[in-house]
């Protein structure tokens, strides 16, 4: 079973050190703009910092659907102060998601 590459990094950086439920202050890099449900996972486990590359708008019109929300709206919702870097390097990233198979 697959599931979005954010969960499968939260849970293997999980595994590897014994950390569930403690990766508060890290750092998640994702080629993409997460979803509600990743931005979720991130926020329970108090990532300090999230940086991505690609916008979920990116992500519809090269690659898959996927519903739009307001990562920072997210953020307010879940009462973070999370530090949201936007669009590194989307150029590269846009060109990953129109090249996929």
């Amino acid at each position: 079973m697959y599931s979005h590459a954010e969960l499968e990094a939260i849970e293997s950086a999980s595994k590897n050190k014994n950390l569930y439920g403690d990766l508060k202050g890290a750092t998640i890099y994702v080629s993409c703009e997460t979803c509600m449900m990743c931005m979720g996972a991130i926020l329970y486990e108090k990532f300090s910092k999230i940086v991505y590359a690609a916008t979920l708008q990116d992500s519809n019109d090269n690659y898959c659907p996927e519903m739009i929300t307001d990562i920072d709206q997210l953020a307010k919702y879940g009462n973070s102060e999370i530090k949201i870097i936007k669009e590194l390097h989307r150029e590269k990233a846009i060109e990953v998601l129109k090249n996929r198979e």
